[in-house]
């Protein structure tokens, strides 16, 4: 015997999330399902009878014929999603009318297409109106599976009587894909590696692409063998995606970094470096991988060949298990943030050794911008420009409106046209934050939109994207700005209530990846792909995370605790 929280409304009578039955799989007929009511200060346990779901379908109390005693909205579930996965759906259920007593509901499900458990939650903002959630079963074999749930609006726990206008139908439509489809890579000619933290030294976030979204499908997806860690961003170059384990310092799992084929998901190479270290993400240029780990008094950048992994460098520093981003690589060096004192550091692309260090605020998790003549870094409200050859500082920019959020950055300048370099101040959004645009030529500020911005900005073809997160809700925002003035040409919202920004690695929100026709967002539930002309989402894919796109085509949506692979083309 099974038991449900009931939610108790003050002034309504309670709706208590009874059981979910079905016929189906690994569920007994009749056997009890569970569901959990969130919600109202008052509550109550309530006993889950069983029933054989294959009778008393129609028989289940006294049917009274009438409108139906509750809408919902959407009015069919709908997703799509690898075979052996499953998706969380999420339904706005309505009582039509107020009922005089309290109400019971019993979702019968015959084709055994949703998991057990299954959430109420009241909405808040309107009585009689409740969140319905519930995951669909990964036994579900591939194909597309229609139907529809009953839902039974009982007078009891025994379900002797419905409620008139009960049982009310919920249709579903659900296409469960193939998990696998290992079709030739071919590279795009015009389409550089994905190198480093969003893509490339400028951090743009820009893949110079058209795609079509029909023309996408799920290649294959890939967990590392270890349990309980979180996977950096991935960069990809040649055929191989490298990736690592980035787990807490106390843990006992060995700190791997792996190359993985992009043709099969299959393991080139992987370098242990124990379990006494944090691995920060790895970047990848000219044949060689770089990647910085810090321990408990050192720490050290370490180089690569990127088709063998044979080690080519280690080159120790001082820090205290900080963390870093991707290093960035561009012309015969390597730029990264370092030391216990946390400023900038440069290293030789060619022996790793290290060519200065530059002491800056007292700042971690980020990485800076290279364009041909600076490095730049956002830290502490001051975006400071340093020669590449020196380290020595060139110019500072002051963002007057900064207002410091702890000692996490959470990402990177991003280079715009006409010397502009876009930042979010404050970094994490956790509290109110501002999307900046500054101006190098004149050593001030472009223009800033004050927000709740999270994670880094994108830019393509004189639009900035970013992500605004709601306070109330903590629900995103995809916003399109002008990149000259700031100016909000369009915004996006994702469709579920119950979708929020995603926390991502080390504490940032969002992620984003532009193309010339398609800009991709993360939410807490999905990836979408918008239209740049329509603005509607064109495309969904069933797991979210952070994203790269390499130059054979494959889009890569790192979840942290693995990775899927979807062919573009």
């Amino acid at each position: 015997m099974g038991k449900a929280m009931a939610w108790t409304q003050r002034k309504y009578p309670a709706l208590v999330l009874l059981c979910l039955l079905g016929a189906c799989g690994d569920r007994p007929a009749g056997g009890e399902g569970t569901g959990t009511v969130d919600g109202g200060a008052d509550s109550r346990d309530a006993g889950i009878g069983t029933e054989d779901a294959g009778t008393g379908t129609e028989d289940a109390g006294n049917v009274t014929p009438g409108p139906s005693a509750m809408t919902f909205s959407p009015g069919t579930l709908e997703g799509s999603y690898g075979s052996g996965d499953s998706i969380s759906l999420t339904v706005t259920a309505t009582l039509t009318a107020p009922l005089s007593d309290d109400v019971y509901l019993t979702v019968v499900d015959k084709a055994g297409v949703l998991e057990r458990d299954i959430r109420l939650q009241a909405a808040s903002e309107a009585p009689d109106t409740y969140y319905v959630s519930a995951l669909t079963s990964s036994r579900l074999p591939a194909g597309r599976h229609q139907g529809a749930l009953e839902v039974r609006l009982c007078r009891d726990k025994s379900c002797s009587a419905q409620h008139p206008g009960s049982p009310v139908y919920l249709p579903y439509d659900l296409q469960v894909l193939q998990g696998t489809n290992l079709t030739p890579l071919t590279r795009w000619p015009s389409v550089p590696d994905w190198e480093t933290y969003q893509g490339n030294a400028a951090h743009t976030g820009y893949v110079p692409v058209t795609l079509d979204p029909s023309r996408f499908s799920p290649r294959w997806s890939w967990k590392p063998p270890e349990s309980y860690v979180s996977l950096t961003p991935p960069v990809i170059a040649n055929g191989l995606l490298y990736v690592a384990n980035s787990v807490s310092w106390t843990s006992d799992v060995p700190r791997t970094l792996y190359a993985l084929r992009e043709s099969d998901k299959e393991t080139e190479w992987l370098f242990d470096f124990g379990n006494t270290v944090t691995a920060n993400p790895p970047a990848v240029s000219g044949g060689k991988v770089f990647i910085a780990t810090t321990g408990d008094l050192n720490a050290s950048m370490w180089s690569f060949d990127a088709a063998t992994g044979v080690r080519l460098s280690e080159t120790i520093f001082g820090a205290q298990r900080d963390r870093y981003y991707a290093p960035t690589i561009e012309g015969g060096a390597v730029y990264s943030a370092c030391s216990s004192a946390l400023g900038m550091c440069a290293f030789n692309h060619a022996n790793g050794a290290r060519n200065w260090f530059t002491r800056l605020a007292l700042y971690e998790e980020w990485t800076p911008a290279v364009d041909a003549n600076y490095a730049y870094s956002y830290l502490g409200g001051m975006l400071s420009a340093l020669f590449k050859s020196t380290g020595q500082v060139a110019f500072t920019i002051k963002d007057p409106g900064f207002e410091r959020d702890g000692f996490g950055t959470h990402g990177a300048p991003v280079l715009g046209t006409n010397g502009a370099v876009i930042a979010v101040s404050g970094g994490n959004a956790f509290g109110n934050t501002r999307l900046v645009s500054f101006n190098t030529a004149t050593r001030d500020l472009n223009w800033s939109v004050t927000g709740r911005y999270g994670g880094v900005p994108v830019l393509a073809k004189g639009v900035v994207y970013a992500t605004n997160v709601s306070v109330e809700s903590s629900r995103p925002t995809l916003e399109a700005r002008r990149e000259s003035t700031g100016e909000l040409l369009w915004s996006w919202t994702p469709p579920r209530p119950d979708e929020k920004a995603r926390e991502g690695l080390h504490g940032s929100y969002g992620d984003l990846l532009v193309t010339d026709n398609l800009i991709f967002i993360s939410t807490s539930q999905r990836v979408y792909a918008i239209d740049l002309e329509t603005h509607a989402p064109v495309w969904s894919y069933w797991k979210t995370g952070n994203l790269a796109i390499s130059a054979n085509g494959v889009l890569y949506i790192d979840s942290g605790g693995g990775i899927g692979a979807v062919n573009l083309k």
